[in-house]
């Protein structure tokens, strides 16, 4: 749970920060309480995306907009707690369920026939499906024996822009469905679409600490993608 609506927490700042900072300190003291461990999502926009190339888990957080704030205030807090917590770094999170950009461009395929999408800020799209089968394994398996405190990027190999990614969803969604109408996809940049909250050009997250210390890892991107779009 937390407040996501990332451009509207520009102009609800104080509420992005109720859910997303103040409640975690209740979830804190309660784990601490009742020895219970904690697992945490944050996200990439806890970065402003100035590096270049991946960014790992030692990078220092710098982010770009509000609600990147709130998520980074809220690892500070798990991180210099006495929880015994992980927190796994998501992005681009997509699925059949919900608000996301899977299902805006999918909406968006079937009203129009040509589409302007960013095409300069890059990450990793997140299948929420796989990112819970792999976490509800994980918990579910002697695996929490290694579970160990810390911050780790959970995202699939794959780093594309939102350019890319649409074209991709478009290819799937495709393969099972005959009821797009969208003809032309056209890459814009960020300058050329204005948002309230600023993102961060470069979103891509290394992910080899999840896999190299607790043996995780999300699945290919087409594979997730086309599960996705079949359940639409």
């Amino acid at each position: 749970a937390a407040y996501t609506l990332v451009d509207l927490a520009e102009s609800e700042k104080e509420k992005c920060e109720k859910l997303n900072v103040e409640f975690v300190k209740y979830i804190i003291d309660w784990c601490v309480e009742y020895n219970s461990k904690l697992i945490h999502f944050s996200t990439d926009y806890v970065f402003d995306g100035i590096k270049q190339g991946e960014y790992t888990e030692q990078d220092v957080v710098s982010p770009a907009n509000w609600y990147g704030e709130t998520k980074a205030q809220a690892e500070k807090l798990i991180m210099n707690s006495a929880a015994q917590a992980v927190i796994f770094r998501i992005s681009w999170l997509y699925s059949e369920y919900g608000n996301n950009f899977l299902k805006t461009m999918i909406r968006l395929g079937k009203e129009k026939e040509v589409l302007n999408i960013v095409s300069d800020q890059v990450g990793s799209p997140c299948y929420a499906v796989n990112v819970a089968e792999v976490v509800y394994q994980w918990i579910n398996s002697h695996n929490l024996n290694n579970f160990k405190k810390g911050i780790y990027h959970l995202v699939p190999p794959q780093q594309i822009s939102w350019f890319q990614f649409a074209k991709k969803i478009f290819y799937a969604y495709e393969k099972t469905h005959s009821d797009l109408k969208v003809k032309t996809v056209n890459p814009i940049l960020s300058a050329d679409y204005k948002t309230a909250a600023r993102r961060p050009l470069n979103s891509r997250l290394c992910a080899l600490k999840a896999r190299d210390v607790l043996n995780l890892s999300l699945e290919d991107l087409d594979i997730s993608l086309q599960k996705a779009c079949k359940a639409l």
